[in-house]
Formats: structure tokens, C-alpha cells, sequence
């Protein structure tokens, strides 16, 4: 297949436009999950609504990256190449030959892959942070779960964390 070197090099600079701007999202997000784990201690309600906005602005960009990612896979098809993803695509095109070029993969591979390792981590964190600020919540105000053994024991027994009827 005689595929056009317009083509080819017109492929190869969007896809490295879109490895640029999956890099420059990756650092912003990396940032917005670090400021997210600080906001557990450090919480005001102006800053809960500035990371808020960070967080959809974040989201919107990535929707639209992968909006260029799939216009990118469109005009491949429409060039002939069969690829059906970036990789698959970058692999096949004279551009690969560059070091450059197959690093920039690697590399936004990489980032991906920490990013995701990221998130999870700091979705861990902030679930256990809830679940222990809810907790301490409880304890404060004296509406402690009782325990499943004292489920039968009426009220005037004592408090929740002890049994006063032993």
C-alpha cells in the first residue's frame, strides 16, 4: 500500500501535538490530586470550590484530548492506514524510526500509568479520611453505632461505648 509522506508527516505531528498535550494534562492532574490530598487537612470552602472548578476544567480538557485522539484514528482511516489505536497507528508510520518519536510514547505511557496509580491512591486516601472524619463525627456527638451484642439492652443500661448493666 502506497500510503502519501503528507499524510504521513501530517499523522506524525498531531500525534505529537497530542502526546504534548496528554503530558501537559498529566502534570495539571498531578497537581490537582495533590492539592486534593492536602485539602483533607486543610480545608476551607473557597478552596473546596477552586478545586472543585480545577477538577471539570481538568475533565473537559481530557473529554477533548480524546476527542482530538479519535479524530486522529478518523483521518488515519480516511489516509488508509487500518490502525486502531495511537500506538498501533505511531508504530506503522516512518516516524517511529525516530528515537524521539518512540520515546514520547514511552514516556506518556509512563505518566499514564503513575497518573492512574495516583488517583487510585489519593481516592483511598480521601475514602479513608471520610470514613474517619464521619467516624470521629459520630463519636463527638454521641451517635455511635452501638454494638451488635448490646442491640436487645434498653437504653437506661448506660452509654453507647459502655454497658453500664453488667
Amino acid at each position: 500500500m502506497s500510503l502519501s509522506v503528507d499524510s504521513s508527516q501530517a499523522l506524525s505531528l498531531r500525534m505529537e501535538a497530542y502526546i504534548l498535550q496528554l503530558s501537559d494534562i498529566y502534570q495539571r492532574w498531578m497537581a490537582w490530586l495533590t492539592a486534593t490530598e492536602l485539602l483533607s487537612i486543610d480545608a476551607t470552602p473557597e478552596t473546596v470550590g477552586q478545586l472543585q472548578e480545577r477538577g471539570l476544567s481538568l475533565i473537559t480538557e481530557l473529554r477533548d484530548a480524546l476527542e482530538g485522539r479519535e479524530q486522529i484514528l478518523d483521518s488515519a482511516q480516511q489516509a488508509g492506514w487500518t490502525a486502531t489505536t495511537l500506538r498501533s497507528l505511531a508504530e506503522s508510520l516512518p516516524a517511529w524510526k525516530r528515537p524521539r518519536f518512540r520515546a514520547a510514547f514511552d514516556a506518556s505511557r509512563q505518566q499514564l500509568a503513575q497518573l492512574r496509580r495516583l488517583h487510585t491512591a489519593t481516592w483511598v486516601y480521601l475514602n479513608e479520611s471520610a470514613n474517619f472524619y464521619n467516624d470521629l463525627t459520630r463519636l463527638i456527638s454521641g451517635t455511635v453505632a452501638q454494638h451488635v451484642y448490646m442491640d436487645d439492652r434498653p437504653r437506661e443500661c448506660g452509654g453507647h461505648l459502655l454497658d453500664a448493666c453488667l
